[in-house]
């Protein structure tokens, strides 16, 4: 959620690799919330990387170490 604890809709959510590039963004609602599907698994950490418009608000490393769907997550 937001830094006053309310959701934030319409942030974009995408992971990057940099080998395997970005990838299709997913919207957070208006319950803050999205979801990522389809992760290729890789020994190289992933970015996962929240934008405001153009602006890069939050990034972080993940590993993907098996495929999975990364879990609904709430911004």
């Amino acid at each position: 959620s937001a830094q006053n604890g309310a959701p934030a809709p319409g942030l974009m959510v995408s992971l990057v690799h940099p080998q395997l590039g970005r990838s299709t963004p997913a919207y957070t609602n208006e319950y803050g919330h999205f979801q990522l599907f389809n992760i290729p698994l890789n020994n190289i950490p992933y970015y996962i990387e929240v934008y405001w418009g153009n602006r890069l608000i939050f990034r972080s490393q993940i590993q993907v170490l098996g495929p999975l769907n990364l879990p609904r997550h709430c911004i």
